[in-house]
């Protein structure tokens, strides 16, 4: 049987580590950030309309009236926001790049 070996394990052990924890951080930031934007926004927000809907009609829980009232809810995503770009997209992509550098470099070498 021939020994086949991959891009990753040909180069070197120390490179492979850096994206491997960015992997594991953009994932926690991401879910992280998600669970925050349903916890802080999503799901508030949906009772408060709901409780429009049942107490004015369905036709004002969509009005600029009932959206106003709802700032703060939606001020209370902003750090959902900012831990999922922060955590989430920015680690992810400076895996990518450290990957596909790696990637070419093996490429290279071969």
């Amino acid at each position: 049987m021939e020994n086949r070996t991959s891009a990753r394990q040909r180069s070197e052990r120390g490179k492979l580590k850096k994206p491997q924890f960015l992997d594991i951080s953009h994932f926690m930031g991401y879910s992280t950030g998600l669970a925050l934007m349903v916890v802080l926004n999503l799901f508030p927000g949906g009772v408060l309309q709901l409780r429009d809907v049942l107490n004015n009609d369905y036709w004002h829980a969509g009005t600029a009236e009932f959206m106003n009232s709802m700032r703060l809810i939606e001020w209370l995503r902003l750090p959902a926001d900012v831990i999922f770009i922060v955590f989430g997209v920015v680690p992810l992509l400076i895996a990518a790049v450290i990957t596909y550098r790696i990637i070419i470099k093996s490429h290279r070498s071969v």
